[in-house]
């Protein structure tokens, strides 16, 4: 009769154990799914983090882009004046030094006339007012 029960008892201990195993899979199972929502999170940010850096990159490259032409126009526009001036000729290298005191040109100090006239022109071009300590040296 001993040897009925035990048997009887057999299956009940081994579905036990068949249960117990399968909540530590599960468990296993659940712990491994938090475990990839994680990274999945964190990847998640770092991409975003990356999207905003790029985002701020390009908007920089945008406003020196939009730096280089604004300059390039201001010295087309300043040849196109000494020009006009008689202060270089065309096609001809000439030095042009522009600061908030005086302005020389190929190493010729010009009238106060002329200094203000450079300011005016580079400062209607520009979003901001010529700086104090500001200094535009071209060489061509």
């Amino acid at each position: 009769m001993k040897k009925a029960k035990f048997l009887l008892a057999l299956p009940a201990l081994i579905w036990g154990q068949l249960t117990f195993a399968q909540a530590n899979e599960g468990n296993a199972q659940e712990e491994a799914a938090r475990k990839q929502q994680e990274a999945a999170a964190q990847q998640e940010a770092g991409m975003k983090s990356q999207k905003e850096q790029v985002a701020k990159q390009q908007a920089m490259a945008k406003l020196q882009e939009e730096k280089a032409a604004e300059q390039e126009a201001v010295m087309k526009e300043i040849k196109n004046e000494l020009l006009k001036d008689g202060l270089i000729e065309k096609d001809a290298h000439f030095e042009f030094r522009l600061n908030s005191r005086e302005l020389i040109i190929n190493g010729k100090k010009q009238s106060d006339e002329m200094h203000k006239k450079y300011l005016r022109i580079i400062n209607s071009k520009r979003k901001q007012p010529f700086g104090k300590d500001e200094e535009w040296n071209i060489k061509q």
